[in-house]
Formats: C-alpha cells, structure tokens, sequence
C-alpha cells in the first residue's frame, strides 16, 4: 500500500511540477496581495520585482507581450500560475517612456482553468 501511495505521489508532482515548484497555502494569500499591488502601476516598473520570489524563472518577468491600441502578455509563476496583464500602448516612434505610460490597467491571477484574482478598470 505505501508504494501505491508513493507512486501516485510521484505521479502528481510529475504532472503538476515539482514541490518546490508549488505554492503553500500562505504564498498564495501572498502572491495575491502583490498582484493586487501591481494593479495601476507601470508595467515592469520597480514595483513588479515583488515578483521575482513567485517566478517560474529568472526570465520569466519578461515574456513576450502583444501590443495593438494595448499590450497583454501572461508571466508564469511557480505551481503553474499566471498573471496576465493589460496596459495601453505608449509605444510611439521617438517618444521617450514616461511615469506616466504602460499603466496596467487589467490584471489577473489564474492557474490556465480560473481565475484567482482580478482587478480591472477602463483604460
């Protein structure tokens, strides 16, 4: 029986990652409340290094983004979570990145099924 149990142990933390990779009850609370903090703020400003403890990788706070009229784009975080932002784009030939561009106006916490969190409001 305790090597069933540990095969199927073995077998959940090759399907969802592995147990460093996964978030305790805490680090979620946690996790949530950084998110929320990001929330109106620049995107990759200084304040989303609050992130980093909660990354997939030391790359993953820079993952590709889509601009249109806004820009979204998803970063993973540990225990196959994500958050996926909006924010208006300031991109224009020439024009120097102000305090005041790429504000997030969109953000959500979701494991690829729901959402955890999300906070929105018009751009």
């Amino acid at each position: 029986m305790r090597a069933f149990s540990l095969a199927i142990a073995s077998l959940l933390l090759i399907t969802t990652g592995s147990a460093r990779d996964s978030l305790s009850r805490q680090e979620l609370v946690e996790l949530k409340q950084t998110v929320a903090s990001l929330f109106n703020t620049q995107y990759l400003s200084r304040t989303w290094r609050r992130l980093t403890p909660y990354l997939r990788d030391k790359d993953a706070l820079y993952s590709p983004i889509v601009c249109s009229a806004s820009c979204g784009g998803s970063i993973p975080l540990r225990g196959g979570l994500f958050v996926d932002t909006l924010f208006l784009n300031s991109n224009s030939a020439g024009k120097v990145r102000g305090p005041r561009d790429d504000i997030v106006y969109s953000i959500s916490l979701s494991d690829g099924k729901r959402r955890l969190f999300h906070r929105e409001r018009e751009p």
